[in-house]
């Protein structure tokens, strides 16, 4: 298949991609904004993170680190894998005239992602009131942990309390142990996902209306509407889903054998047929028995 160039060449930068064109101003750090902005600059958007200079982004300190540059400067591979295809510039947003740079800066682009805390926001004019006051026809994309309003607007979480608040430990892990995390950040890497769509939905509806939006993206509700089908279950229900570590209602397990493990799934009646096939024999599950229970599969394939 012949792979398909969605959108013309950025002559100004060189760039490709369906976003070609597209200005980004980057103020935010941490995970979650700079991988919105990371995925826009995958997609031809030209980026450009804006660091302050006394308190750059904390992520460059995370370790591991590697040599960057000719100067002997080290950054994290976490800062360099949510920054990658940018280009980055400092400035001093403790001044007066920092903020009009700011401005300046965010007059000529089309996008400005950030994710600071309220206090910092207002002083640098980053509100919704006085964004859309001063810069009508930009995309403002506002990534925190729990929004501008409500009880825990000024709270900051990390992605552990974002697992354990919105119930996604609750049905991580095995039965009568603690509740697990999943190993990583994943809601971060999922916030900054749906930034990044609701920014391109907001150039869109810039391009045909003229003015912009400020896409207001909270880290826990995307933690919250990403677990599975818990929530609608239980609200219908009313009872939670068990926690069943690596099972779940048909075989979906991983075992271990002598050389590693091995993961086995099977979720329709098909695959059960086939999967009990190659574990008891053809014809050896009766049709009355479906679904199978999972006990008995799980020990014939530790023993197979």
């Amino acid at each position: 298949m012949e792979d398909i160039d969605m959108a013309g060449d950025d002559a100004t930068t060189g760039r490709r991609g369906p976003l070609a064109g597209l200005r980004v101003l980057d103020l935010s750090a941490g995970l979650a904004g700079p991988y919105c902005a990371r995925l826009l600059a995958g997609y031809g958007a030209d980026v450009v993170k804006l660091e302050q200079r006394a308190t750059p982004d904390w992520t460059r300190a995370c370790l591991p680190s590697v040599p960057i540059g000719t100067a002997g400067e080290d950054a994290g591979v976490t800062y360099l894998h949510v920054n990658a295809g940018k280009r980055g510039i400092t400035l001093d947003l403790g001044s007066a005239a920092g903020v009009r740079l700011l401005h300046d800066l965010i007059d000529a682009a089309d996008v400005v992602v950030e994710c600071r805390p309220e206090s910092e926001r207002n002083r640098l004019g980053l509100d919704r009131e006085s964004f859309e006051g001063r810069h009508p026809g930009t995309v403002l994309a506002s990534v925190t942990d729990f929004g501008p309003e409500g009880p825990y607007a000024s709270w900051l979480a990390d992605d552990l309390v974002h697992m354990a608040l919105s119930g996604w430990m609750a049905v991580q892990g095995e039965a009568g142990r603690p509740p697990l995390a999943a190993g990583g950040d994943y809601i971060s890497y999922l916030t900054g996902q749906v930034a990044a769509l609701g920014v391109v939905a907001a150039v869109m509806a810039a391009e045909a209306g003229g003015r912009g939006q400020v896409v207001d993206v909270r880290a826990f509700e995307v933690a919250v509407t990403s677990q599975l089908y818990d929530t609608v279950a239980y609200s219908y229900t009313g009872r939670k889903r068990p926690r069943r570590a690596n099972t779940a209602g048909q075989p979906w397990v991983v075992l271990p054998t002598s050389d590693g493990h091995v993961a086995a799934a099977s979720s329709a009646i098909r695959a059960w047929d086939e999967l009990w096939s190659i574990v008891f024999g053809p014809g050896s599950l009766p049709r009355a028995q479906w679904p199978p229970s999972t006990t008995p599969t799980v020990t014939a394939i530790c023993a197979y």
